[in-house]
C-alpha cells in the first residue's frame, strides 16, 4: 500500500527586515504535523537564521533589488499606507511584473497546497491568481484590512502618494503578467483566511478593520515580571544606525544605573566608551524568562513581537521607534499607558533620553497598569489564537 505524499505548505514574507516575520512564521509552522505536511520557508532577502526548525527546507527568492527605485524619503516620513505600498514598488510596473512572474514560477515549481504569507502581498496576489488557498497573517500594520476601498492617512498631513495612481500602475503590471486586475488597492492583502495577531488596542487599523485582531501570536506561555528584581536595565538593539547606538549608550552612562546591552552591532569605540562603567556589552541574547526575572526596565527599538511579549509579562519598557510601523505601535502603547517611547529619528539631547530612563525606573501608574494587564491574562490559553487559526486552515486543506 502506497501512503499519501505529504502536502506542501509555503511560508512567505516579502517586506521588512525579516527576522520578526520569520519568527512569526516559525511559530505558526510548529502547529503542523510534519508527517502530513512538507513545510518550506521562502526567504526573499537572504536573511540568515541559525535555526531553520521547523521547516523542511528554505528556498531563496530571486533578488529584484536592481529594479528598485531609490527611496527619497525615510520610512519615518511615511504619512499614509499608500506611501508604505509605494515603498513595496507598486509604482514601478517593471519591478511588479518581475515579482509577479517570479512568484508564479516558484509556485509552479513547488506546487504548494497552501500559501501562508506574512507581509507578502505580491505572493498572495499570485497565489489567488493560481487558485492556491491562502492564509495572510500579520501584526496589524503588516496586515491591513481589505474591507476598505482606500487606505486612511496616519497623520493630518496631505497624502503625498495617490492610491489611485498606485492601483493603476499595479494593474498595468497585472495585465502584462496576464493576471486579473484589482478594483481596490487594499485587495493586495486579500486571502481566504486573514489572521491579525495583535492586541486589538494596538491595531493601527482597528477603527476600520471588519473583524477585530485576535490577539498576539505567542511562541510559548508568557513568564511574569518579577517585582522583586534588582535595579538593572536590559537594552536590546537589533539593526540600527551607529548614531542610535551611541545615543543609547551615552544616555545609559549618564544615568549611572547598571545595564546590560545586547546589540547585533558593536564597535571598539563602544567598548572604549563604556570602560569602567556599569554597562556591559553582552555577546549572546537573553531569554525572555531571564529578562523578566533579572531586570527592571527594557529599552529596545520597538519591534512588535518583543513589545507584545514584554507587555504580556507586565514588564516596563521604553521603545525607541524610527520607522512608521514602530512609531504607530509606540504611540498606541503610550496612549494606553503601557510604555514610554522616544523618537530616535529626531535630533534630541542625550539628557532627554537619560531623564526618561530615570523616570521609568520609578514606581508609578504605568507600573500599576502593566501589573493589572499581565494579571488579566489567562496563561493557560496562550495557544488559543493559533489553535483557532489551525481549525480554519483545516477547512482549506
Amino acid at each position: 500500500m502506497i501512503s499519501n505524499p505529504r502536502r506542501t505548505i509555503l511560508f512567505c514574507w516579502e517586506y521588512g527586515a525579516g527576522l520578526g516575520h520569520i519568527s512569526q512564521l516559525k511559530t505558526l509552522a510548529r502547529n503542523f504535523d510534519k508527517d502530513r505536511f512538507r513545510l518550506i520557508l521562502v526567504n526573499p532577502n537572504g536573511v540568515v537564521s541559525s535555526d531553520n526548525d521547523p521547516f523542511d527546507e528554505v528556498c531563496e527568492f530571486s533578488d529584484t533589488s536592481i529594479l528598485r527605485e531609490v527611496e527619497t524619503s525615510p520610512a519615518a516620513g511615511i504619512v499614509s499606507y499608500n506611501a508604505t505600498v509605494k515603498s513595496f514598488g507598486l509604482g514601478n510596473p517593471k519591478l511588479m511584473f518581475t515579482r509577479l512572474k517570479l512568484w508564479e514560477k516558484l509556485f509552479g515549481e513547488q506546487t504548494p497546497d497552501l500559501i501562508i504569507g506574512d507581509y507578502a502581498p505580491i505572493a498572495l496576489v499570485v497565489a489567488r491568481h493560481m487558485k492556491i488557498p491562502t492564509v495572510a497573517i500579520g501584526n496589524g500594520y503588516t496586515l491591513p484590512p481589505t474591507n476598505i476601498c482606500s487606505y486612511p492617512k496616519f497623520t493630518n498631513q496631505k497624502d503625498p502618494v495617490s492610491g489611485e495612481s498606485l492601483l493603476a500602475t499595479f494593474n498595468q503590471a497585472l495585465r502584462l503578467a496576464r493576471m486579473s486586475e484589482l478594483s481596490h488597492l487594499p485587495q493586495i492583502f486579500e486571502a481566504d483566511i486573514q489572521a491579525c495577531f495583535t492586541d486589538p488596542k494596538l491595531d493601527p487599523f482597528g477603527k476600520v478593520r471588519n473583524a477585530p485582531a485576535i490577539g498576539p501570536l505567542l511562541k510559548s506561555e508568557m513568564p511574569k515580571f518579577n517585582k522583586l528584581r534588582g535595579r538593572k536595565i536590559f537594552v536590546y538593539l537589533t539593526h540600527c544606525k551607529a548614531e542610535t547606538r551611541k545615543l543609547v549608550l551615552e544616555a545609559l552612562k549618564m544615568t549611572e544605573i547598571p545595564a546590560d546591552v545586547y546589540s547585533l552591532q558593536k564597535s571598539r569605540e563602544d567598548e572604549a566608551f563604556l570602560k569602567n562603567s556599569q554597562i556591559e556589552l553582552l555577546t549572546a541574547p537573553i531569554a525572555l524568562e531571564d529578562i523578566c526575572q533579572e531586570y527592571q526596565l527594557v529599552v529596545h527599538l520597538g519591534g512588535h513581537g518583543f513589545t507584545v511579549e514584554l507587555l504580556c509579562a507586565g514588564m516596563r519598557q521604553i521603545l525607541l521607534p524610527k520607522d512608521i510601523e514602530k512609531i504607530l505601535l509606540g504611540q498606541a502603547m503610550f496612549n494606553h499607558g503601557f510604555a514610554d517611547f522616544y523618537r530616535v529619528d529626531f535630533q534630541r539631547p542625550v539628557k532627554e533620553l537619560a531623564d526618561k530612563i530615570l523616570e521609568a525606573m520609578k514606581g508609578d501608574a504605568t507600573n500599576a497598569k502593566l501589573s493589572q494587564y499581565s494579571a488579566s491574562i489567562d496563561r493557560t490559553k496562550w495557544r488559543d489564537n493559533q489553535l483557532q487559526l489551525m481549525q480554519q486552515i483545516n477547512t482549506l486543506i
